[in-house]
């Protein structure tokens, strides 16, 4: 398929997303990996979300770089970022991914190690077809290197997160908390300016989490926006501010994320309800329950987390009253609403980093996958009279 220059009539995300499965389908087709073919199939079909490869493809756009340049490193963004998944999935010992089995159950840990890393060095033979495709040097060398650098971020925060995984610390009198809730009744909390409370060692848990998600959600996106300017032939500010946009939007991606088993009505993702609270994972709406509670809110949590440490797979009806109680205990403290604030805080920043790009199609494009995550953030949202749906975005939307 045959793409158009930006300044003309660039596609919508619809079209650039085909793109990118398409170039998926004849990086798959062209491997030759006969051993590892089964293996990353598995894996990349059918696609996710394809917000990267996305994301670097409007980057370039919008600093009037031509997508069919780009297009190899698009693809090889999304082939790094599943192959990142298929090591999470190592990591964790899940077996599902996407609803189905991971590539670690289905092809065993040898394979999936092998498949993955054969994935991550796919990336870098992608960037070498755009040099062909009459990207300047200077900036293949440039793009390899800020790529590589978000690699070994997206590494350290993998480390933290497993650092920071089990229960927190419970504040105390000393720790400057007197076991009070602050904000309690509105969800504010005094002198949190950037998404933090006063008191004490709760601070730097939330501080921690903010970032490991920098460090191992944003890292990739922010990589794939400022990857995408360089490659457009973006001034140094174009390529910061897109570098601020990308990394702003990851951290808000992943605060939505974490509050999606917490909406009502029917569920938006495939992690089970309860799967941080039994997996004592560092997710934002627990540390801050936690945090926003009182002594007998901690209390509830840790005995739910024990109920759940000691529960087998039960009745449908027990797990969903299970989940309801820590769902009303997270909203009862605060925790919600701090959390939707935290996450509008960086769409805000999206926004703001935007401003500074010229304005067009492209733009409009990125605005509008900040805007889906607020959108989709709010529980009484309605997708279909959104930002995002106005411009042209088809019903299945990258970030669904």
């Amino acid at each position: 398929m045959r793409l158009t220059r930006a300044g003309g009539p660039e596609p919508p995300l619809a079209e650039l997303r085909d793109a990118v499965e398409e170039g998926v389908e004849r990086w798959l087709a062209a491997s030759g990996d006969v051993r590892l073919e089964d293996v990353h199939r598995w894996a990349l079909l059918p696609s996710g979300k394809l917000l990267r490869p996305l994301l670097l493809l409007t980057s370039t756009g919008v600093v009037g770089g031509r997508y069919e340049q780009v297009l190899p490193v698009a693809v090889g963004v999304e082939l790094a970022h599943v192959a990142s998944l298929v090591h999470d999935d190592i990591i964790d010992n899940d077996d599902l991914r996407r609803g189905r089995a991971s590539v670690r159950h289905r092809f065993g840990t040898a394979h999936a190690i092998l498949g993955a890393d054969s994935l991550f060095f796919a990336l870098f033979q992608q960037l070498g077809e755009c040099r062909r495709r009459g990207v300047p040097n200077r900036a293949v060398v440039e793009v390899m290197e800020l790529l590589a650098r978000a690699g070994r971020e997206a590494a350290s925060g993998v480390v933290l997160e497993m650092a920071l995984s089990g229960r927190p610390a419970t504040p105390t009198a000393a720790d400057g908390n007197d076991g009070q809730a602050p904000g309690r009744g509105d969800g504010q909390v005094a002198g949190a300016d950037d998404g933090q409370a006063a008191g004490g060692d709760g601070d730097g848990q939330v501080a921690a989490y903010v970032e490991m998600v920098r460090l191992k959600s944003a890292s990739l996106l922010r990589a794939a926006c400022h990857a995408g300017a360089v490659l457009g032939g973006a001034t140094r500010a174009q390529a910061e501010v897109l570098s601020q946009y990308g990394q702003a939007l990851g951290i808000a991606f992943q605060i939505r994320d974490d509050l999606l088993p917490y909406r009502h009505g029917p569920r938006q993702t495939d992690k089970p309800p309860e799967s941080d609270l039994r997996n004592q994972r560092p997710a934002l709406p627990l540390l801050l329950a936690h945090r926003m509670g009182t002594p007998a809110d901690r209390t509830l949590l840790a005995a739910l987390a024990d109920e759940y440490d000691g529960a087998a797979e039960g009745e449908a009806g027990e797990e969903r009253a299970r989940h309801e109680r820590v769902r009303r205990l997270v909203e009862e403290t605060g925790a919600l609403q701090e959390a939707h604030r935290m996450a509008q805080e960086h769409v805000d920043a999206c926004h703001r980093a935007l401003a500074a790009l010229p304005s067009g199609r492209d733009r409009d494009l990125l605005a509008s996958l900040a805007e889906q995550l607020a959108a989709e953030g709010d529980a009484g949202s309605d997708m279909g009279s959104s930002p995002a749906a106005r411009t042209g975005v088809r019903a299945k939307t990258p970030l669904s």
